[in-house]
């Protein structure tokens, strides 16, 4: 591998870390209230426990084969055939999560910044962007990923320390008002907030160094995750009540645009925090487009990615317009990513793991 193709832990934690967060945390607040209320904030935490469990899971049997992708240790695991048919399943949820995004990020920015845009034109700029990203490296995946975090944590504190005035108490009230059978459902679904940290299986390949310590990064992204979500939540919980984060789409956005400071060099804050946005989007489309480009040169036996990524992302760019709306759009994304969620985050992982250990218990009994 070329230096391009190579990344320290922190980068890779980074990169899990920007690819399950991307569209997701605008719509979190939301879905939340309107399943299980002002106690959102405990989905929140379950679900991102539950994914970090198998982020653990993912990246300890992704370490027992270094130098092998997913698709060649999962030929190890299983029958060629059905270890080809994961991957390609693989492939599939990395183009659907990339249409979902180009979609949403068109919904977005066409509403608050490039009102008058033809989304054909915004589709092709950030689908070509990606491209580049793609077809540079990992390594300067990476790097870019770093920065659009260091970008992103001073601007949501700074947001949010102006936010604490207007705090209302009363709406965090009441607490722990569900049912078993609600709580477990909505821990569910919320599990698919935190989708996009399966491409952990092919991205541990390119760990350079301390590739001991890799699990323990890994996981602490998704905790980094839960904490962002825990204060997305609170801060729109806390200024609107779980009635009118029922009644928006992004509730987080309307909380940015709410955001004045007088005499401030920036008055309106919103422009910058949708700015930084559009980079995390950035880097979530660039990072699920790496994974369907990888995942298809090793399928074709090739270690050459470069040629699968304009394809990819044209798959992407054809499944993004097929929702007639957003309504459509979301309703799309809540039917059918469940359902690769219960394949490529539960079963799969799960799966793998087990094997990986009874082959390991196996080597040893017959060394021993």
């Amino acid at each position: 591998m070329d230096d391009n193709s190579k990344i320290n832990k922190t980068q890779l934690s980074m990169i899990l870390f920007n690819t399950m967060m991307g569209v997701e945390v605008l719509s979190l607040p939301n879905r939340l209230a309107d399943e299980i209320g002002t106690s959102g904030w405990i989905s929140i935490i379950l679900g991102g426990l539950l994914s970090a469990a198998i982020m653990a899971m993912i990246t300890s049997v992704a370490l027992k084969y270094p130098g092998k992708s997913m698709v060649e240790f999962s030929r190890e695991l299983l029958p060629p055939a059905i270890a080809n048919t994961i991957s390609f399943i693989y492939m599939v949820e990395f183009l659907i999560i990339g249409s979902l995004v180009i979609r949403l990020f068109n919904e977005v920015v066409g509403i608050f910044l490039l009102v008058n845009t033809p989304y054909v034109i915004i589709n092709i700029t950030i689908a070509m962007l990606a491209v580049y990203m793609v077809r540079s490296g990992i390594e300067p995946m990476g790097r870019l990923f770093i920065v659009a975090t260091m970008l992103l944590i001073p601007i949501v504190l700074f947001a949010g320390l102006t936010l604490l005035t207007d705090i209302k108490l009363k709406n965090f009230l009441p607490l722990f008002q569900f049912d078993t059978k609600t709580l477990a459902k909505s821990v569910t679904s919320t599990i698919s907030s935190y989708s996009g940290f399966q491409i952990a299986f092919l991205l541990v390949l390119f760990v350079k160094e301390d590739k001991d310590k890799t699990i323990k990064y890994n996981v602490m992204s998704v905790i980094f995750l839960i904490v962002f979500y825990l204060l997305t939540f609170f801060a729109t919980l806390g200024k609107y009540g779980v009635d009118k984060m029922k009644s928006q789409i992004w509730p987080p956005m309307s909380l940015m645009r709410s955001i004045q400071i007088p005499s401030a060099f920036v008055e309106n804050i919103d422009a910058l925090v949708l700015s930084i946005w559009i980079i995390t989007v950035f880097t979530t489309l660039s990072s699920v487009l790496f994974g369907a480009s990888f995942i298809a040169s090793r399928l074709c036996n090739t270690r050459q990615i470069k040629p699968f990524a304009i394809p990819a992302v044209l798959i992407m760019m054809y499944l993004s317009v097929i929702p007639s709306n957003l309504s459509q759009t979301y309703l799309f994304a809540k039917t059918v990513m469940p359902k690769f969620s219960a394949v490529t985050i539960f079963t799969v992982p799960v799966i793998y793991f087990i094997i990986s250990k009874v082959k390991d218990k196996k080597k040893e009994s017959l060394n021993g």
